[in-house]
């Protein structure tokens, strides 16, 4: 059973933006398959998770709930959904050899810089990992592995500092809209 944190008054952006971008990822996602026509069964049932995971975290989102752990599991799930995607399209040569971006447009989001970089090392070396496991011959993809790694770090450096500024002046907004809801409450109960 998942717990729920109580509920917020206040909507956490940072979800909705996260949502966001896994519904644009979602699509990406499907167009390039589309595009390729190289679509696996088990690319669709993964695909069908992601989009059934972030129809219910949009149900979160809408109530103004979260889980426990919620920005942990997102991440998680995003981690593994990409890899699987990864795995059955055909790795670094496949259609979705970009799909390392879902996971971290998530950690940008919810943990900027840091977060983007540490994804992606941790899906960098996925990546390689499942390349290998794959039976392909690493030296053949040598380019490839080089091109999505270096997409992988410039994008995780460039998300992670959008992140920062843009969570930044999230933050300013909520605590400003906090100071007028303090002051409004203190006017009123002084009349």
């Amino acid at each position: 059973m998942i717990k729920f944190m109580r509920s917020s008054e206040i909507p956490f952006l940072a979800d909705w933006i996260a949502i966001t971008l896994r519904w644009l990822m979602a699509v990406g996602i499907i167009l390039s398959l589309a595009l390729s026509q190289h679509v696996e069964v088990l690319a669709i049932i993964a695909l069908s998770l992601l989009i059934l995971w972030n129809i219910y975290i949009t149900f979160l989102a809408v109530t103004n709930r979260r889980m426990v752990l919620h920005r942990q599991l997102n991440i998680t799930l995003d981690t593994v959904v990409a890899a699987f995607l990864f795995y059955v399209t055909g790795n670094f040569s496949g259609p979705l050899s970009w799909i390392g971006l879902l996971p971290l447009l998530s950690s940008a989001i919810y943990y900027e810089l840091s977060g983007a970089l540490l994804q992606a090392v941790l899906f960098s070396l996925v990546a390689c990992g499942l390349a290998y496991l794959s039976g392909v011959a690493i030296s053949s993809l040598y380019l490839p592995i080089g091109i999505v790694v270096s997409i992988n770090f410039g994008a995780g450096m460039v998300l992670g500092l959008l992140a920062r500024r843009l969570m930044k002046s999230v933050r300013a907004v909520y605590q400003l809209r906090l100071r007028e809801r303090k002051d409004t409450e203190l006017k009123a109960q002084q009349q």
